[in-house]
Parts: structure tokens; sequence; C-alpha cells
């Protein structure tokens, strides 16, 4: 602003400077033409022609170097202006006229908009075929009735009517077998004619157990006595076809099948506890039995306590609560990538949750122990409970009480480092008053 002000006095100092010499040189003309010819006895003199060239000489070095000075003042400004507001000058770019734009700043600034806009409409697009045409949302709510056994009528008949067979020690561990009751548990649903092509149950001879590791398929007369190997080889099988093979593929259903796998050892578990009689509970006829039984039922309370804790917790708080925000955000993806990820991020975050990743691994097998200690429990009932020595039960007493008090205090040291809050309400329903 004060470059502006010194620029525009010195142009009215020009402007003066100009009249004064236009009025000295109109006076001497008039006075010529008055007189005539001049001599040095008139007005007009030698000295004042000479202070007249001496004038005009001063003010047009005067003019030059104003000149200059303006034009320096408003270059400096100039550059200024281009330093400070450069985007002011790719406006004015953008702003002009096509023909005076190069082709590919035209490009640059015209169709990248034109085709993201294109390219969502048509991402969503292709997302709503996968969801209406080919019934994305109906194959994923599928998966969660049937890997994740939220079809509660199918897959009870189905888990018990292999949980019967281990009991009576039948070889059950066939795929022929397994597909068998698999079908006939379809049959208890509402979809069976649309599901019961889709799904299959096989024995694979190498699989990953419900602690990580890769386990052989074991003999049939390794299963009557531990059903943990059986059941860690089992693989549940959902035929899709392409293009929803996009968003449900092989890695991920390796996933909801470890999840499938850790849910039949905590369902086995609960099975177990339930259907846990004694043969005779006659106390009084059996007076010097009765502290086995008092420490048998005892020792079933505490483990139903638990497997119920647990059962609670991951089919209740993790399985029902995720699965719902799990299909909110599957409708409301807006392109495939985003339904893929949305799907991903579904089975590993009930991995975590269920304690099926490697940094929970000996969590993992604390609970696992645990429950093993239920199905042990039932098998020693199922035998003679006024055959089993105090020893038996006592000892089985005292490992269900080290698991017990290892998983809670794990769960609430991690509790207090704040690394899974979600884990506070099973570490508090596990909890009890010694």
């Amino acid at each position: 602003d004060d470059d502006d002000d010194d620029v525009v006095s010195q142009s009215d100092d020009m402007i003066s400077d100009d009249s004064d010499a236009r009025s000295v040189a109109s006076s001497t003309t008039g006075a010529v033409a008055a007189g005539g010819d001049t001599s040095p006895g008139d007005d007009c003199t030698p000295p004042l022609a000479a202070s007249l060239a001496s004038n005009s000489r001063t003010l047009t070095h005067r003019r030059a170097r104003d000149h200059d000075h303006v034009t320096r003042l408003v270059g400096n400004q100039a550059l200024r202006l281009f330093t400070d507001d450069l985007s002011a000058v790719s406006q004015l770019v953008s702003a002009l006229p096509p023909c005076h734009v190069p082709v590919a700043i035209a490009l640059k600034h015209t169709l990248p908009p034109l085709l993201h806009r294109r390219s969502d409409k048509i991402c969503l697009q292709l997302a709503d075929v996968l969801r209406d045409k080919y019934h994305l949302c109906t194959h994923m709510r599928n998966i969660q009735r049937y890997f994740l056994m939220e079809s509660g009528s199918v897959m009870h008949h189905f888990a018990s009517g292999i949980f019967d067979q281990i009991r009576r020690g039948e070889d059950w561990l066939r795929a022929t077998s397994l597909n068998a009751v698999l079908q006939e548990s379809l049959a208890y649903g509402n979809d069976f004619d649309a599901v019961s092509s889709l799904l299959t149950i096989d024995v694979v001879r190498q699989a990953k157990s419900a602690s990580g590791r890769t386990r052989l398929r074991p003999s049939a007369k390794l299963m009557t006595t531990e059903t943990a190997h059986g059941f860690d080889c089992l693989a549940l099988h959902y035929r899709v076809e392409w293009p929803v093979d996009i968003v449900i593929d092989d890695s991920l259903m390796d996933g909801l099948n470890s999840i499938f796998r850790f849910l039949l050892h905590l369902k086995y578990a609960k099975w177990s506890l339930d259907n846990c009689f004694w043969r005779d509970t006659a106390f009084s006829s059996l007076s010097g039995r009765s502290r086995v039984y008092k420490l048998a039922f005892l020792l079933r309370l505490k483990l139903l306590h638990v497997v119920n804790a647990m059962h609670s917790y991951i089919m209740t708080r993790i399985l029902h609560s995720i699965g719902k925000e799990f299909l909110e955000s599957l409708e409301q993806a807006q392109d495939v990538d985003s339904l893929i990820e949305c799907f991903r991020s579904y089975v590993h975050w009930i991995l975590d949750r269920c304690l099926l990743n490697k940094e929970a691994s000996f969590v993992r097998e604390a609970v696992l122990k645990l429950l093993r200690q239920a199905v042990l429990f039932r098998q020693v009932c199922d035998g003679n409970l006024q055959d089993a020595s105090l020893e038996k039960i006592t000892a089985l007493m005292d490992e269900c009480d080290k698991c017990h008090t290892f998983l809670v205090n794990i769960f609430n040291g991690i509790i207090r480092r704040g690394v899974f809050p979600h884990l506070e309400a099973l570490a508090l329903s596990l909890a009890w008053r010694s």
C-alpha cells in the first residue's frame, strides 16, 4: 500500500512538472510572437533560453527516473502476488476458455471428477447385483446359521446326533454318517430345499485344531475316548458359485471352520454336563460313599458355571451382537471391495474374540483343558460313580480349580492393561466366591 501511495504521489509530481514546463514554453512563445525578433535588451534573453533548456532536460531526467521507479515497484508487487497467491493463477488458468488451455491441463482438470462419479455409480450397481441378484446377504445368513451355529434347532440336532454316537462308542468319524446326520438335521429348518445341496461336511486328514495346531486324522478307537482330535478333523463346506466366491473365499472359510470346531468343543462340554446322571443317588443306602457324591455334585456345578459362562459369552455377546453389526454394514457397502473387507473384518474379529488367534494361544489351551475336564467327568459318571475313587474325583476338582483360577487371573490382568475390554464381562461371569 505504501508503494502504491509513492507511485501515485510521484505521478502527480510528474504531471505538475509537465504543466509548469508547458506554461513556461507557452509564455515564451507568446512573447516572441508579440515582439517579433528578440534582442539582448528584451525580457527573453539568452540566459532565459538556457534556463528553459536546462529545466527541460531536468524534467526529462526526472520523468525517466520516475518511470523506472514506478516500473520497479509494479514489478515487485506483481512478483509478490504471483508467489503468495499461486492458487489464484491456477484458478485463472482453469477459468480460461478451452481453446486457451493446453490439452493435458484440460484433461487433468475435467476428466477425473467425471470418472470418479461414474466409477462410484458403477461400483454401487455391482454391489447391488451381488446383494440382490446373487443373494449375497442370504449366503451370509446361512453361514451364520450353520458355521456359527445360530440356527438352534438344526445345529442342536446335528451336534446331539454326533455326541450320542460318541457316547455309544460308535465309529462316528466317517463322512457318510456325518452327512446323513447333517441332512437329517437340516430337515428341522425352514430352508431345507435351498441349503441341503449347498452344505456338506467332510473329514480331512490334516486340519487346524482349535488350538491352531495341525493334526492328523485319528483312528476310530482313539475317538471313543479322545474326542478333541476328532472335532479338529471336521470341515464344513458351503458351496457358492461365481461371482459370490469373490467375497466368500477359501481362506475366510478356513477361519470359519476354526470357529465351528471350537464351538463343537464348547457344546460337547455343555452337553456332557447336561447329560451327566448318577446310577444311584440314594445317599442313605451309601453312607460310606456320601463324600464322593458330594464332591461330584460340587464339581459338576463348578464346571457348569464355567462352561455356561463361556457359552453365553461367545454365543450371545460375540456371535449375535457382532453378527447384527456385520449384516448392517453389508447392506451399506458401496462397492465390491467394501463387501470383501467387511466379511474379512467380520471373520477376523470373531477369531480374536473367541481366543483363536496366536496371541491368545495360552489362554485358549487353558479353556480347552477346562472343557476336557467336563468330558472326563461325564465319562466317570457314565461308568459308575459308586465305583469311582475319592482320589479321582479330588484330582478332577483340583484341576478344575487350577484352570479356573488361571483364567480369572489372566482375564483380570488383561482388563487392567486395557488390551481387550470386551473380556471384562467374561471375567466377571467366571468369578465365584469360594
